[in-house]
């Protein structure tokens, strides 16, 4: 699940985030780079990658109100946390002399 980086973003988002309720708006805003194409993350979002995270039991996804409930796993949010701790070092590495 985690392997993605939209999937990990949005993970990372929802448990750092005090809402427990994000439409798929919210999150296309969010997440949404100045580069990214809005309406393909949308749809990415909607036919990817909440419906996986739903399907792993991480979120809550209602398709018809295209909106995303978290109740929080820790697990999740661990592993989360440690892949993003290696994409920074990654990153770092990358742009040091």
């Amino acid at each position: 699940m985690l392997a993605d980086v939209d999937r990990r973003r949005i993970c990372l988002y929802l448990m750092r985030s005090d809402q427990t309720v994000v439409t798929v708006d919210d999150l296309v805003e969010i997440l949404a780079d100045e580069d990214d194409d809005q309406e393909r993350l949308a749809i990415d979002l909607h036919h990817r990658h909440l419906p996986k995270l739903a399907d792993a039991g991480i979120v809550e996804y209602d398709a018809r109100s295209n909106t995303t409930r978290y109740w929080g796993q820790p697990t999740v949010e661990k592993w989360a946390e440690h892949v993003q701790s290696i994409d920074e070092q990654n990153r770092s590495s990358r742009s040091a002399p």
